[in-house]
């Protein structure tokens, strides 16, 4: 008995850590642009999972491999993530922009992120580079609350946060006529975000994109 309870406590614990693995490779991917150089880093980091029951490590890794064999793939990538999350006309990767009431950068919904860090005992260290609620930040911060094992922080910003505009993103992304390697990324996203869901006991419903009242 005791036995069968250790081997289910392991099977947790794994899964736990493909979880914030997960969250890693999404907050590097948003965070900047990659090179052929990441590819292999990423490909590394989902290597423990191939096996795993929710199959989200092989179907992306089969996809990453496919990206090493095209040609000028560093140019590829900068400039693909350039158009998309830094050129005007593309998808703005932050909260305030989904959910703020004047669609502006660092409007209540940063507020409210940042407040959850601050409470949390957290400060971004460079908020130069990214603000509190970019999205590579939101995710590097669900990294850090599975790191601290604070499972119940986790879910309440997932549900406070994450689940109420990263799908939009993600959609947009999927939609935005110059996205291939994203497109890619943000479909593995959106299954990964949809298990959260369940792993949370949040259902499926469709990103909020109005402000709280």
């Amino acid at each position: 008995m005791n036995k069968n309870l250790d081997i289910r406590r392991t099977d947790t614990e794994v899964a736990t850590e493909e979880r914030a693995a997960f969250y890693f490779l999404l907050s590097r991917l948003f965070a900047d642009q990659s090179i052929s150089a990441d590819l292999n880093q990423y490909l590394e980091l989902l290597s423990p999972y191939q096996d795993s029951a929710t199959g989200l490590a092989a179907s992306f890794s089969s996809k990453l491999s496919e990206w090493q064999k095209k040609d000028q793939l560093d140019h590829l990538l900068k400039t693909e993530y350039a158009r998309i999350f830094i050129l005007s006309g593309g998808v703005r990767p932050y909260e305030s922009v989904y959910l703020g009431e004047s669609k502006m950068l660092m409007q209540e919904p940063w507020v409210q992120v940042k407040r959850f860090y601050h409470n949390s005992g957290l400060k971004l260290e460079n908020p130069g580079l990214h603000p509190e609620d970019h999205a590579s930040v939101e995710l590097t911060f669900m990294l850090y609350l599975f790191e601290q094992d604070n499972l119940e922080a986790a879910g309440e910003f997932f549900m406070q946060h994450i689940s109420r505009w990263i799908p939009q993103m993600l959609e947009d992304i999927i939609n935005y006529p110059y996205a291939d390697f994203y497109k890619d990324v943000a479909i593995f996203a959106q299954t990964f975000i949809e298990m959260e869901r369940k792993m949370f006991g949040i259902g499926s419903t469709k990103a909020l994109n109005t402000p709280d009242q």
